[in-house]
């Protein structure tokens, strides 16, 4: 069962589950496949580069299921299965969690208004 706190994705493919995830790991076997560091990658798969989303699907697949997708070959015919690269993309696009709402920060408190008299507090190093 995938874990979205650890931007684990869920997802079920002929019938099977499978879930992708992002760990310290795959990030960097994604990076040594690729040759680029992580932030390149993200931007050539925005860019519309579909081998980052079938090195990154393999990446991501290896901690579960090495068994079955041994290869990037095999990566390409699971992304057909699970609808296609735009569909794999947006799997992605939740492990990174790209393209998500922000929660919108609470307003931060009212500072409390000074007495008029100048501050105790003494400066280190002023003294």
């Amino acid at each position: 069962m995938a874990n979205k706190e650890k931007g684990e994705v869920g997802v079920v493919v002929g019938g099977k589950p499978y879930t992708l995830r992002p760990t310290f790991d795959s990030l960097c076997e994604l990076e040594d496949l690729v040759g680029k560091p992580l932030h390149e990658l993200i931007d050539g798969i925005q860019q519309g580069r579909l081998s980052g989303v079938r090195a990154v699907t393999w990446c991501f697949l290896q901690d579960e299921h090495a068994a079955e997708i041994k290869t990037l070959k095999d990566a390409s015919k699971w992304i057909e299965k699970a609808g296609g690269a735009d569909a794999v993309l947006g799997f992605i696009h939740q492990a990174f969690g790209l393209n998500e709402p922000e929660e919108k920060a609470a307003d931060p408190p009212e500072a409390q208004s000074g007495t008029g008299e100048p501050s105790s507090s003494v400066l280190v190093g002023s003294v």
